[in-house]
């Protein structure tokens, strides 16, 4: 049987890809521990937050005394970390998993997966990466999701710092990866820094309107103003009294920003308000 926190996984993960978290309950998992189990994942999709970790350190203490296997730490440490994250507390989320297994590097990849997309959200992206790093340097975690953990922290940590030349060194140092996976994150790498290069010479492309352009649209402003207002006065506007004094007070306004603009006293303009 498998069980998919779905509802609250996406707060951790802000690729459009998002990581499911699965918690794996085999058939022969103790019954005890499973009531437990899912009694915590309750609280979680209720939002009792509090709750469902008070439900895991108490599993986690019966795991404990009972000497079950790593599967049920797995579980209620994947609950715990999620509750943790939904209260804001994510400063106690590595102390926590060091508590449990000993350091970081010895825990399972869902649950360093879970940290690095826990760590990325809140921008702790060095601690991210810095924790990545001890799991991906234990031998141990080679044939254990390791480069699945490697391009995370690129998707999740590196690329969001747009720090492309230090993703390249990261994967050539942390990760043992064959030639057609090292040329799948190239690629992946080299699509998303032309798509951020293509943003910023659009950015940088963008005409920003000088001073006199400012205030000629100042000026405009004004103009459709009074039109509005002299509108409002329907149906006098209609009549030709109302269209001289409008034509009249639009020329002066006009001779007005000449005049100012000639005195070299273009922001005086910007004073002017008309209030009908």
């Amino acid at each position: 049987m498998t069980a998919v926190v779905k509802q609250y996984n996406n707060v951790f993960f802000s690729s459009s890809e998002k990581e499911t978290v699965e918690i794996v309950e085999p058939h022969f998992i103790n019954k005890d521990c499973k009531d437990v189990i899912d009694q915590a994942k309750v609280h979680l999709m209720l939002r009792e937050f509090s709750e469902c970790l008070t439900t895991c350190l108490e599993g986690l203490d019966k795991c404990k005394r009972l000497s079950h296997d790593g599967i049920c730490y797995e579980s209620f440490v994947i609950l715990a970390v999620q509750a943790y994250g939904e209260q804001n507390k994510w400063k106690e989320v590595l102390p926590f998993i060091d508590k449990i297994y000993g350091n970081i590097s010895q825990c399972p990849p869902t649950v360093i997966k879970l940290c690095i997309g826990l760590l990325s959200w809140v921008k702790e992206y060095d601690v991210a990466q810095k924790q990545a790093c001890l799991w991906l340097e234990n031998p141990q975690n080679l044939e254990k999701e390791h480069t699945t953990v490697g391009k995370l922290v690129v998707e999740e940590v590196l690329l969001p710092q747009k720090k492309y030349l230090e993703i390249s060194h990261f994967v050539e140092k942390m990760l043992k990866l064959n030639p057609e996976e090292r040329k799948q994150i190239q690629n992946f790498v080299s699509e998303a820094k032309r798509y951020e290069d293509s943003k910023m010479e659009k950015f940088n492309n963008i005409k920003t309107p000088t001073k006199k352009e400012e205030e000629q649209n100042v000026m405009l402003s004004l103009i459709e103003r009074m039109k509005a207002f002299f509108q409002s006065l329907s149906p006098y506007f209609r009549h030709g009294t109302g269209k001289v004094l409008f034509l009249g007070l639009s020329l002066y306004l006009v001779f007005l920003h000449l005049r100012v603009d000639r005195r070299g006293h273009g922001h005086a303009v910007k004073k002017l308000v008309f209030q009908p």
